[in-house]
């Protein structure tokens, strides 16, 4: 199965997740999708990722063709 992916880098912004509020995140979306599955949406969706300077991966979304959202965001850090 081919799926088509593109990246972008959507700017900067805060973002707010169980462990606090993270200023200055670089937002990162995704498109992706599957010509061979366009008319069922299975493979057809959308993806952010946030990243804080220092830390990383501090949420995550994701909507699919069949309109289902998924979302995580860290609940705590741990820095030694």
């Amino acid at each position: 199965t081919r799926v088509m992916v593109g990246y972008e880098v959507l700017g900067h912004e805060s973002v707010t997740t169980p462990a606090g509020t993270f200023a200055d995140c670089i937002k990162i979306g995704m498109i992706y999708s599957s010509p061979e599955y366009a008319s069922t949406m299975i493979l057809t969706g959308e993806s952010a990722w946030w990243f804080a300077r220092n830390i990383g991966l501090v949420k995550y979304e994701t909507a699919h063709g069949s309109g289902v959202l998924l979302e995580a965001g860290i609940e705590g850090i741990n820095i030694p």
